[in-house]
């Protein structure tokens, strides 16, 4: 339950829907800057509704909002459990992006030999895939006979 609500407000909330705490953590979080306020509401919505992915993505932007990018793609992916189609949750799946795994896992991501050799993979696989699609368009070129 949540902790700042009177008893006459926590009986009341419980014949509201979970995804309007979700709406209004959301709100509270992004516009009055209570932040912490915003997450317990979004958590509760989550509680009172699990299979609404709307009230998932709520809890991820506002985890996205405090800084908490793991456990803003973590209620994302559940977000896209319930509906793989949710438009909301994959563009901010999109915007976040997955981060690749270290390139020497034992050592910290910010280490300068994890940082250097992901930049040198990076440009490795770029390139092999810039191989790719030029060789894939001189082949469908002289398959129409443009070559």
């Amino acid at each position: 339950m949540l902790t700042w609500l009177s008893k006459q407000e926590e009986e009341e909330q419980d014949r509201l829907p979970g995804l309007f705490f979700g709406y209004l953590g959301q709100a509270i979080a992004r516009c009055e800057g209570r932040k912490r306020e915003g997450l317990d509401l979004c958590r509760h919505a989550v509680e009172v509704d699990p299979f609404q992915p709307e009230s998932h993505f709520n809890l991820a932007a506002v985890h996205l909002s405090i800084g908490h990018r793991r456990q803003a793609l973590r209620a994302l992916r559940a977000a896209l459990a319930i509906d793989p189609d949710h438009a909301a949750s994959l563009e901010l799946m999109a915007t976040i992006g997955n981060r690749r795994t270290p390139v020497l896992p034992f050592l910290g991501r910010d280490n300068i030999l994890n940082v250097w050799l992901g930049k040198l993979t990076w440009r490795v696989r770029s390139r092999r895939e810039e191989e790719r699609l030029r060789r894939e368009e001189e082949r469908e070129e002289r398959e129409l006979g443009l070559l």
